[in-house]
Parts: structure tokens; sequence; C-alpha cells
């Protein structure tokens, strides 16, 4: 999870996240939150960016709607491409994001990261991130 990013507990199947509700269990009481009522079945749509460990030691970034549906497509090799033939795969990484924008906007930084800075972000080093970031930059 990305440093700066609030996550307020509000109910025991809910919570807030960047100002949208989402429900982690299917089926709530109604409750009352920032002065709105929930419905019983609230579903809002979750994106995921993920980094795959695969059999030859590479990484593969991607991102999708439904995480568990598209590691087991990685697995058999439904998903043609770059993992098709370098399985199988491990799931190292995986961050959750409200919209799609958002989660294409990650994936597209992360893949233009170094292997070291992608594995110091994975182990929640951030200073080692902001390091590594400084250090492709030209000397003045």
């Amino acid at each position: 999870m990305c440093p700066g990013r609030k996550i307020t507990f509000l109910l025991c199947p809910c919570f807030l996240f960047s100002g949208r509700l989402k429900v982690l269990r299917q089926s709530v009481r109604p409750e009352r939150v920032e002065g709105r009522e929930v419905s019983s079945l609230v579903r809002i749509m979750s994106f995921w960016v993920y980094i795959l460990r695969c059999a030859d030691g590479s990484y593969y970034t991607g991102h999708t709607d439904d995480l568990p549906k598209r590691l087991a497509e990685h697995q058999t090799g439904q998903v043609a491409g770059y993992t098709s033939t370098r399985r199988p795969v491990r799931l190292l990484f995986s961050e959750e994001f409200p919209t799609r924008e958002e989660t294409l906007a990650s994936e597209q930084r992360i893949k233009g990261w170094s292997r070291k800075k992608k594995e110091a972000m994975m182990r929640g080093d951030w200073m080692e991130v902001s390091r590594l970031a400084k250090g492709k930059r030209p000397i003045p």
C-alpha cells in the first residue's frame, strides 16, 4: 500500500476507502454512514495491480478487476503472451484501487521501474524506492 493512502474502519463489514464505501461481505445490515443510508447489498467494483514472479525469475506486472480469476488464468496458460511460456507463476504483490484509471496509472509507473525498485516497493521500503528514483537523474 502506498504511504498516505487513507483507510478508515467504520463498521465491521464496511470501510471508507478514499471517500468511497466498499463492502467486504455481500450483505450488511442497513446503517447510516456519513449521513447516508447504506443498502443491504452494496457492491462497488475494485481493480488490482499485481506483480507475478515467473518460473524463470522474471517479473510480470498487470492489472485486473478479478484478481483470483486472473491468477488462475496465468497459472493455466489461458493468458497468451509473456507468462504463458514462463509458468508456474507466483503472486508477489497486489494493490487494490477504486478506479481503473488509478490502476492503469500505477501499472504503467511500476512497469517503468527497475527490478531493484520493484523489489524495494514489494518490501515496503519506501526510503529505498525514493533513493532509487533519484539515482537515474542526471547530475547537473
